[in-house]
């Protein structure tokens, strides 16, 4: 078999992963979890960044032990290749030609350096899909520009409009522009894989993360665009909703979120929490009175929950028709009723922590079995396996690569 054309139509999408971090390793982690082979290329010299990253299980650091890799990873098979040799980048450059897929986050130029570029592999793999996600993209005066989730959240905006009202702006807390961007790759991938199918014509998916955040967050930038109006920061305020937001509830950092809209949730609302007096106010009659009273509304309801316990007040609520949820920490996510029953978690075996629960899929489709029963690789663990099947390579040349420096 020459080339992906030639591969069985049985065998799923073949994906070259040169990816660390999060973002690019989010996105294969994706193409895995659809059932797509995705082989990581890293090596021993510089392993993906987050092995050396917690938490680790038992807190006990290794390569092996990242709970961080382990997520992002799980479903891959591991190449050891080093792409600072010669051999290393043929090898690399051979296995792309046999891929359906290859997707990166270099910064803009590696891939060039490398003789790995699209337009270099395009030549001999007409067909292949390549994705590349990077801060600012592959093009324009930003694009050598050094990038990292947290600082593409203000490039972005996001974090002058995060925060409190009459605040300073806020960084999100994890960098959501990484999982975004992720997200982002991959649904180029399924995009251009499809318009492959029809066309026999691969392509190159260019995801900036600045533009991919942007994408999903446009409602600052087309207020400024259509009145010159500036976002702020303004807590949990809703621009129609009130009363809206996170409201304490008895004991330590204990919160419920709830949101009302119509005057049939507040009327609810206000027979669960006792609020008569409230439900007879004029100033709270109707939806947007609601609204411009917001911040003595929010007041009242703060009194009236922090009797309660989060989550009798949060089953109450939701027995009321009112959309709401306790604010839940690790420990709850972890025993969160609805997570158990539709089977988000996994338990899988690693390959040095024994079992061990990770998030699993973040959709589920009818076609694919719910559950994730195949851990992240060692670094190095699938090489001889990878390089005799794809490469038809014998033993001794596998070994001679080996001791050249070119797996390691």
């Amino acid at each position: 078999m020459d080339n992906p054309g030639d591969r069985p139509a049985h065998e799923p999408p073949l994906v070259i992963d040169f990816t660390a971090a999060w973002a690019g390793p989010l996105c294969g982690c994706v193409l895995a979890d659809f059932g797509w082979r995705v082989i990581k290329v890293e090596t021993s010299t510089r392993p993906d960044v987050t092995r050396r990253l917690g938490p680790f299980a038992g807190g006990i650091a290794g390569l092996e032990r990242s709970g961080y890799f382990e997520t992002l990873n799980r479903g891959k098979q591991s190449i050891a290749l080093d792409l600072t040799t010669e051999t290393g980048r043929q090898f690399a450059r051979q296995l792309c030609d046999r891929a359906d897929a290859v997707v990166e986050n270099f910064s803009p130029g590696v891939m060039e350096r490398l003789g790995l570029s699209y337009a270099e592999l395009a030549r001999t793999n007409p067909s292949l899909v390549m994705v590349s996600i990077s801060g600012y993209g592959a093009t324009g005066p930003e694009r050598n520009y050094v990038a990292y989730g947290q600082t593409i959240e203000a490039v972005s905006g996001l974090d002058a409009a995060t925060g409190y009202a009459g605040g300073s702006p806020a960084a999100c807390g994890a960098p959501i522009a990484d999982h975004v961007a992720g997200m982002t790759g991959a649904l180029g991938a399924f995009a251009a894989m499809r318009r492959r199918r029809n066309s026999g014509v691969g392509c190159h998916v260019d995801v900036s993360m600045v533009e991919a955040l942007l994408s999903l967050t446009p409602t600052g930038l087309l207020d400024y665009q259509l009145t010159g109006h500036l976002q702020e920061p303004r807590g949990n305020q809703d621009d129609r909703l009130a009363p809206h937001g996170c409201y304490p509830c008895a004991g330590e950092d204990s919160w419920v979120a709830l949101a009302i809209g119509a005057d049939g949730g507040w009327h609810a609302l206000c027979e669960v929490l006792g609020l008569g007096a409230a439900k007879q106010d004029p100033k709270f009659a109707g939806q947007y009175r609601r609204w411009v009273s917001r911040a003595e509304l929010d007041a009242i309801v703060a009194e009236a929950t922090h009797h309660w316990q989060a989550d009798e007040l949060t089953s109450a609520l939701r027995r009321a028709g009112i959309a709401a949820t306790q604010v839940l920490n690790v420990d709850g996510l972890n025993l969160d009723e609805s997570l158990s029953a539709r089977r988000f978690f996994a338990e899988i075996e690693t390959a040095e922590a024994g079992r061990r629960l990770i998030p699993g899929r973040q959709a589920r489709f009818s076609f694919l079995d719910a559950g994730l029963r195949v851990r992240a690789p060692r670094l190095g663990e699938h090489t001889t396996a990878v390089l005799e099947e794809l490469l038809g390579m014998a033993d001794e040349d596998i070994r001679a690569a080996r001791d050249a420096g070119a797996l390691r």
